[in-house]
């Protein structure tokens, strides 16, 4: 009996000397995949935003003892980015490990998830994603329809930004049903910011009319926000 029990406690002894083992290999293992990387965040003061593009900065905050070759920044417009996505490199760290570059190449009025990545000779470290969303292309208002007729109405809009891309053409467009566009009725007035005035004329009298201020630059094309209006019904003759 006694020497079943040595028996049983050299065994288990064994086995839990071969389980420490183990888990100190492993605790090793999961050391090198998650913590030798650089150990990245992405700043959230983004600047200079704009319909197509955005500057972002990140910043190091520790490298794990190995040299940082490249360090930037990577978006998507779905999912969590990677440096397998659309990336930019940074030009280089400043004295505070801080790094900042462009990200250019966006679409207007768009989220983006951006992340800010560091590479070293052990791998790649990300900051969290953040969301960057650009500007439309102008600032602009759909003014309300004033003077309405049986078959005209004053209709408008305002510009208040143009975010640096020079708008060539403005107006209004006009739809019976649904949401218009430039596709349909329109009418231009003139070009750049500020308010403006389009008579509307050759509507139907007794008519819901939805309509929208636009705007156009070498990007494309902007609208305002959808109004409606009624024109009047024809006065009867006596």
């Amino acid at each position: 009996m006694k020497k079943y029990c040595t028996n049983f406690i050299q065994q288990c002894f064994v086995t839990l000397s071969f389980l420490i083992v183990v888990l100190l290999f492993s605790g090793c293992e999961m050391q090198d995949d998650g913590m030798v990387v650089p150990l990245v965040t992405t700043l959230t003061n983004i600047k200079s935003v704009t319909p197509i593009s955005a500057e972002c900065s990140g910043e190091v905050k520790n490298n794990r003892g190995a040299e940082v070759t490249s360090c930037g920044f990577c978006w998507s417009t779905s999912g969590i980015p990677s440096i397998k996505n659309s990336k930019v490199e940074a030009v280089g760290l400043d004295s505070m490990s801080v790094f900042t570059a462009k990200i250019e190449g966006l679409e207007s009025k768009r989220a983006y998830s951006v992340r800010a990545y560091a590479i070293t000779s052990k791998g790649v470290g990300y900051g969290r994603p953040i969301t960057v969303k650009t500007n439309p292309l102008s600032d602009i208002s759909t003014l309300d329809a004033n003077n309405i007729t049986a078959t005209s109405a004053e209709c408008g809009g305002d510009i208040i930004t143009d975010y640096g891309f020079e708008i060539y053409e403005r107006g209004v467009c006009w739809k019976v049903g649904s949401t218009p566009t430039i596709n349909d009725s329109y009418s231009a007035y003139g070009s750049l910011t500020g308010s403006y005035v389009v008579n509307v004329i050759g509507l139907k009298p007794n008519t819901t009319y939805f309509v929208r201020a636009y705007s156009k630059c070498s990007l494309g094309v902007e609208y305002g926000n959808l109004k409606t209006f009624n024109t009047l019904a024809l006065e009867q003759k006596k």
